[in-house]
């Protein structure tokens, strides 16, 4: 009996010893870095989890297998832990970042980008032609003067931001014109504090690129842009844009709408920009970001059997095609006459304004279903583009009235901040029928009439009334090619 009792006892503490154990073994070290990029002389933080109060060893080893760096952290009561690392005068190429103990390590890799240096060489004759200067200017015309220098495989235009007193900035050279707006302005002001800001905008190498993204972008230019103040990245603009304008001339067979602008990820994937467009007047490719890094000049030749060429939606179905807000009905078809669901307004909508679907999202309308729509749904409803028809449905597979679909368009555009402007030359008293509209839907449909962008038809807004998938992307047309 006394063998038993201890048997049972020496059992239990073995199950509390394995308790334990498991209860305190090393959770899954975390790892995170500010930034992925940089060049030397840069700080980069690394932060991450792992147990509490536990000592993670953090390193940095060169693409040579040189450790670096090497500091140990000690984590807090919550686990987390974090330390600033400045990027070593290295040559060019990748840093592996570890942090952790024994076999349970976290890795992240970190590009070290080779930096173009400005200086001053005004005073050197033998160099004079090296550089030549540049005249950026303000919306109140004050005019700040700036050089322009040529690299090796670009070329930088250094500018005094201390002489920033407010508006945007357009930077405007033989080569692209960059300008950046209020917000943007302000926040690289406020970044360079009392020194220079450094623009380079270097010939981007595609070669590495898969052979359908080289084929996209063909021998048409591609630019690698980087904003710099001292031995900071500005990669973003605190929020503000960059409005840019590329020189471009197409080649003869190239129709206009279906040239765009890619973004080219770090994984070499190429991102349309949806607010991309071409101006045949100035002969430019332009479009808008809120970040720097690489951009290219591309052709989309995406077409469908059921758009011809005479047809009065043509150039707007191309045009959305091209950006991918439309990828059409299936077997190459647009279905132009087709009337617009609900559920087809809201995907054409949030990819024409590059806002992202809500992947994994579990607050939906309860007819969200599995579906096209789904998560582009789940992110109008967080955004509060949509409220639905009422009891969380959003009724997706009905037809969309005209004024339901001017009042979600209305509330995405407010939400981004871009609202036509109104030039009050037409009004909802204009219209027959405009006290029929509803009080939610009045407020868009006034700002669409005054804009010009609804014009209506034999002097009615028709707003109970339905609209086909050409005449959404005749819409959107309108809105983005401006």
């Amino acid at each position: 009996m006394t063998k038993k009792i201890s048997s049972v006892i020496l059992t239990a503490a073995l199950m509390l010893q394995i308790l334990i154990i498991t209860a305190f073994a090393a959770d899954v070290v975390t790892l995170t870095l500010s930034s992925e990029t940089g060049y030397a002389d840069d700080s980069v933080t690394i932060s991450g989890t792992y147990d509490p109060s536990e000592w993670v060893t953090v390193k940095a080893i060169d693409s040579d297998g040189n450790l670096v760096f090497i500091e140990p952290v000690l984590s807090g009561y919550d686990g987390t832990f974090s330390t600033d690392f400045v990027v070593p005068d290295v040559d060019a190429g990748t840093l592996t970042i570890t942090a952790g103990s024994g076999s349970n390590v976290a890795i992240a890799e970190f590009t070290v980008k080779q930096r173009t240096y400005y200086y001053d060489d005004s005073d050197d004759e033998n160099d004079e032609e090296d550089s030549e200067d540049v005249d950026i200017t303000t919306p109140d015309g004050e005019t700040i003067t700036g050089t322009v220098e040529e690299t090796e495989d670009g070329y930088d235009v250094t500018i005094d931001f201390r002489k920033v007193t407010g508006g945007s900035v357009t930077i405007a050279t033989q080569y692209v014109e960059v300008t950046f707006d209020e917000t943007a302005a302000e926040y690289i002001s406020e970044t360079a504090g009392s020194g220079s800001i450094v623009l380079s905008i270097v010939n981007a190498d595609t070669s590495s690129l898969s052979a359908e993204a080289q084929a996209l972008i063909g021998d048409r230019p591609a630019y690698e842009f980087t904003l710099s103040a001292g031995n900071t990245d500005l990669s973003s603009f605190g929020g503000g844009l960059a409005y840019v304008t590329i020189p471009y001339e197409p080649a003869d067979d190239e129709d206009v709408n279906r040239i765009v602008i890619y973004y080219i990820t770090d994984d070499g994937e190429l991102i349309v920009m949806t607010d991309s467009n071409y101006d045949g007047t100035s002969i430019n490719a332009k479009f808008s970001t809120g970040h720097f890094s690489m951009y290219a000049v591309g052709y989309s030749d995406v077409a469908f059997d059921d758009v011809s060429e005479d047809a009065w939606y043509y150039d707007a179905v191309t045009f959305c095609a091209a950006r991918e807000i439309t990828t059409g009905t299936g077997d190459d078809l647009f279905s132009p006459d087709a009337t617009l669901t609900r559920g087809q307004f809201i995907v054409m909508l949030m990819r024409a304004y590059g806002i992202e679907a809500d992947e994994g999202a579990t607050d939906h309308f309860d007819d969200a279903g599995d579906t096209y729509y789904t998560d582009y749904l789940a992110s109008a409803k967080r955004l509060g583009i949509t409220t639905g028809v009422g009891d969380n449905l959003f009724a997706p597979e009905e037809n969309i009235t005209r004024q339901d679909m001017f009042t979600l368009l209305y509330r995405a555009l407010d939400i981004l901040g871009e609202l036509p402007e109104t030039d009050g030359t037409a009004s909802l008293s204009d219209f027959s029928d405009a006290d029929e509209i509803s009080d939610y839907a009045e407020e868009a449909m006034e700002t669409f009439v005054a804009a010009g962008v609804i014009s209506g038809s034999g002097g009615k807004l028709d707003q109970l009334g339905s609209s086909t998938r050409a005449q959404l992307a005749q819409v959107l047309y309108n809105l983005l090619s401006e």
